[in-house]
């Protein structure tokens, strides 16, 4: 029995010192001139000034809202997007969230459903490993223990997007540099009239264009209890004023559970309904959390409707 003890001990001791080897070796790598870092943000929309109204989420903001039409009735704030991808994950979402804003700003979070699993909090991508400091480590360590001990423990050698992300680095050491991955073109205004904007497909805006966008699902049962967790971060890390949008998603085609959407929307006490988050066919684009120009002018309405319908925004910001 001892010498199983021992045996166990052992081969415990390598997995940790591997870990610990593989992790110092990011971390230098991070620290490194050749460093390969990301602009993971998407193009925001929108013009920042003293005061805005940010929507944050993922690609789904910046496609499924009219900034122009939403800044027509503001009056004092600021339409504008605050956007990650998906594979960035939650927390990335919420660090870019906090760093592009103020406390004269009022927030509303749209997040797909897929960012609010938990496996979704910090994933593991090849441009992840060249953003994330220790001070983004030791956060993600108050958050959740176990979130950062199953990112940690995924980090191997047989990792496709780690070995990715060392390539990259041995090549910029060569080349004696460093690189950027996915440059961030400047901040533009969305305007939906526009016929070819360089952000979108022409699907985009023809509203009869054949719906092929695959079923919209939660890959796994939505823990609550994580997602009241959620709840808390932001309400500790957002001090200003800051709401709760469902997301938006196809009517006829999704397989969410919806007595999880309503525990949902009862935990975040969402300013929009369920049922005024579902869109018809003719109203989504592809990936299928995206609208097209006509489910974004709808969904506008709908936000416009419910911003003038309760004290969300300061007496006179809109119109």
């Amino acid at each position: 029995m001892r010498r199983f003890i021992k045996s166990l001990s052992i081969l415990a001791a390598i997995f940790v010192g591997y870990k610990l080897i593989l992790f110092g070796a990011i971390m230098w790598c991070k620290s490194s001139p050749y460093n390969v870092t990301a602009n993971y943000r998407e193009r925001d929309y929108g013009i920042n000034s003293a005061k805005n109204f940010i929507i944050v989420g993922t690609s789904n903001v910046k496609a499924n809202f009219d900034y122009n039409r939403i800044n027509n009735q503001l009056n004092g704030f600021t339409a504008r997007s605050s956007s990650l991808t998906s594979p960035w994950g939650l927390y990335l979402m919420l660090k870019n969230a906090k760093a592009n804003s103020t406390l004269n700003d009022i927030m509303l979070f749209d997040f797909t459903y897929n960012i609010y699993e938990e496996d979704n909090f910090l994933p593991a991508n090849t441009a992840v490993y060249g953003c994330l400091s220790l001070e983004d480590y030791k956060s993600v360590l108050k958050f959740s223990p176990k979130i950062l001990c199953k990112y940690l423990i995924n980090q191997s050698v047989l990792n496709s997007n780690l070995i990715t992300y060392f390539e990259l680095v041995f090549n910029n050491w060569k080349n004696s540099t460093s690189s950027v991955l996915n440059p961030l073109g400047k901040n533009e205004l969305l305007i939906t009239q526009t016929p070819h904007n360089g952000s979108f497909l022409d699907s985009y805006f023809d509203c009869s264009y054949p719906y092929k966008a695959k079923e919209q699902r939660v890959g796994n049962e939505l823990n609550m209890t994580y997602i009241k967790k959620v709840k808390n971060y932001i309400d500790a890390n957002f001090n200003q004023p800051h709401y709760y949008y469902l997301p938006e998603l196809n009517k006829n085609n999704y397989s969410f559970r919806t007595t999880e959407i309503d525990t949902l929307a009862n935990i975040f006490s969402t300013i929009n309904s369920f049922s005024s988050s579902q869109f018809l066919n003719n109203q989504m684009d592809v990936p299928h959390y995206h609208l097209n120009k006509c489910g974004a002018t709808a969904n506008t309405t709908t936000l416009l409707n419910y911003l003038k319908s309760a004290d969300y925004l300061p007496k006179g910001s809109i119109k």
